[in-house]
């Protein structure tokens, strides 16, 4: 679509219920204080590209939002389609503009030019902010991790915890400037952890996830971390998004660590990619590929949990068995959880090899 004369598109993320040929208008200066005529073009399937002060923008949102509450029945979509202009990390129709690093992988997009003008639902670029706002502190690193939208953060200090004793116990076996992969990535927290425990070796960590949102969390944590001196420089690459090895190529590695999803249940919305797996056939895909990409005396510290039964641990390892891996140690903690019909849950970590004939 063309706004302003210049092509746009919208992240896949957020074009659901979208037609393909709605009618899109600008608002601005005072245009903007025209709430009716707004709300009505977006009730009636338009979308609004609004620029301006800051204030004006927020007062025309909670005008939407309200105006769209009061729908019988309520429309979600509405909000929806009050959006903003963004290109190069920028959203410049915004006074003052807002700049966040890596914005279009923060919208979902792995692919976009720097130089692309793409379209952020107003509400969306305010979660954004306000999820990069929040600061996770993570007891292991003594440091704080920052999360996206979408992106599940490092709220659980057990789980770290048993990924730290994993990770570290990996030093002795693994050699200089080995090469490690952090699979599925997510915030970063695992890649740091592991940039830290094996510094002494000089490793070159390698990290990946399916979600752009995850990449674009890991890259700023990496960042920081790599600023503030508590992680060698350039000791972190960053690949972009793409489905399990498929970002590495033939690439082989001394250590795979991965925090496997372990919900097995059917993906509700963008934030269960990274932990539901309908079917477990997201870890199967993974130990069945693992033998090409781990090397031969190499080793995977992989994560999984029994929030859905203890078959579906034993599944996963027999998967393992199958891909030629065996259980050197495991560590466990129960864990409580939010769940109402299941109130704990028992997290592992298992250190594995490859079994030589």
């Amino acid at each position: 679509m063309r706004v302003d004369g210049e092509e746009a598109v919208i992240p896949g993320k957020y074009a659901g219920g979208l037609e393909d040929n709605c009618p899109v208008k600008a608002f601005a200066g005072r245009d903007l204080a025209r709430h009716d005529r707004i709300f009505n073009h977006l009730a009636s399937g338009g979308i609004a590209v609004i620029s301006g002060p800051v204030t004006a923008l927020n007062e025309l949102a909670v005008y939407v939002q309200r105006r769209s509450t009061d729908l019988k029945p309520r429309s979600e979509s509405i909000i929806g389609r009050l959006m903003v202009l963004a290109k190069n990390d920028i959203c410049e129709g915004i006074e003052p503009p807002v700049h966040i690093p890596h914005l279009s992988k923060f919208c979902g997009e792995a692919s976009l030019t720097r130089d692309k003008m793409f379209l952020i639902p107003l509400v969306k670029l305010r979660k954004l902010q306000d999820a990069l706002a929040q600061k996770w502190q993570v007891e292991t690193l003594s440091s704080w991790i920052m999360a996206g939208d979408d992106v599940i953060p490092p709220k659980s200090q057990e789980t770290v915890g048993l990924f730290r004793e994993a990770i570290a116990a990996q030093t002795s076996s693994l050699p200089n400037n080995a090469q490690v992969l952090d699979m599925g990535c997510g915030s970063g927290v695992l890649t740091l952890l592991a940039a830290v425990l094996l510094d002494s070796l000089k490793p070159r960590i390698t990290a990946t996830d399916v979600m752009p949102e995850a990449t674009a969390s890991t890259r700023l944590n990496a960042t920081r971390f790599a600023d503030e001196g508590l992680i060698a420089p350039d000791s972190v690459e960053l690949l972009k998004a793409g489905d399990l090895f498929a970002p590495v190529g033939n690439a082989s590695f001394d250590l795979i660590i991965f925090n496997a999803p372990w919900v097995v249940a059917p993906v509700g919305s963008r934030a269960d990619i990274s932990l539901n797996d309908p079917k477990q056939k997201t870890i199967a895909r993974f130990l069945e590929e693992i033998p090409r990409h781990l090397e031969r005396e190499g080793r995977l510290v992989l994560g999984y949990a029994d929030n859905s039964g203890q078959k579906a641990v034993a599944r996963v390892l027999e998967l393992a068995e199958k891909a030629g891996l065996r259980v050197i140690k495991e560590r466990s903690v129960r864990v409580q959880t939010h769940r109402k019909k299941r109130k704990w849950q028992r997290i592992y970590v298992w250190e594995m090899e490859r079994k030589i004939a």
